[in-house]
């Protein structure tokens, strides 16, 4: 059996109902109302004022926290339901593209890539002879949408999970490291949606293997996942992103 938790009024503190249709609070202000106004106390006028209040917030039109549009709130927006299904469909596209750019590009799981950061328990790779050498072990599969860039300058970060070559033959603290797809890859997506890639990676050995279920990774659940996860994340004031939060990180494109 569901439970469903009942709502508490902040004014008396029953069960069943909030402030705006609180019985007491109703009954003594019409009982004050009755009074004549130089016999009424503090208590109520104050009575008469709150339900003035709620009469005059009752007739202001609701606002939208997403779009700040006005008339609708959140869950009727039809602004951000919209933005859910194009950001899923570029999402899906995206994906697409980025499985054939694996395929044409020979990249995928067995790859081995150099890498030129930094690792853990390696250091920077100039200390390592000038790169470290990587073998690419799986994909954070959740992180590769068309939005995942930094500054704009270097897309598909941190997608890659590798293995440094060293430790194959035993385990080595920050033997793991996630690093970019390489540059190669990401410009044969869309070489005109960035404006100056790095990637520190570059492939060395290719892979007939992209290591991936293409069918669920395109899927139209997989990616309504990864879409309303971000769209229905709620943050400290309790409250979903507004339009303009995400249209600035790139998750929303307006089309111009």
């Amino acid at each position: 059996m569901s439970y469903r938790r009942q709502t508490t009024c902040s004014n008396c503190y029953g069960r069943g109902h909030n402030r705006r249709s609180c019985p007491a609070m109703r009954a003594r202000a019409e009982e004050a109302a009755k009074k004549p106004a130089n016999e009424r106390d503090w208590v109520d006028q104050r009575a008469i004022e709150r339900i003035e209040e709620l009469k005059v917030s009752s007739s202001t039109p609701r606002s939208c926290s997403y779009c700040y549009g006005t008339g609708h709130n959140v869950r009727g927006c039809v602004t951000r339901k919209s933005d859910i299904l194009n950001t899923v469909s570029r999402t899906i596209d995206f994906r697409k593209k980025f499985i054939q750019a694996l395929k044409s590009n020979s990249f995928g799981v067995g790859a081995i890539v150099s890498f030129n950061g930094y690792m853990a328990g390696y250091g920077y790779a100039r200390d390592n002879g000038g790169a470290h050498y990587l073998l690419v072990k799986s994909f954070c599969e959740e992180q590769i949408v068309p939005w995942n860039c930094y500054n704009k300058q270097s897309k598909l970060n941190d997608c890659v999970r590798a293995q440094n070559l060293k430790s194959l033959n035993g385990d080595h603290y920050g033997s793991i490291a996630a690093v970019n797809v390489p540059s190669d890859v990401v410009n044969s997506i869309d070489p005109n949606d960035y404006e100056n890639d790095y990637s520190w990676a570059t492939t060395v050995s290719g892979s007939c293997s992209t290591g991936i279920d293409e069918v669920q990774f395109v899927s139209l659940r997989a990616c309504e996942a990864v879409v309303k996860n971000i769209f229905d994340a709620k943050g400290r004031n309790k409250k979903v992103p507004t339009r303009g939060s995400l249209v600035a990180v790139g998750i929303i494109k307006d089309h111009v």
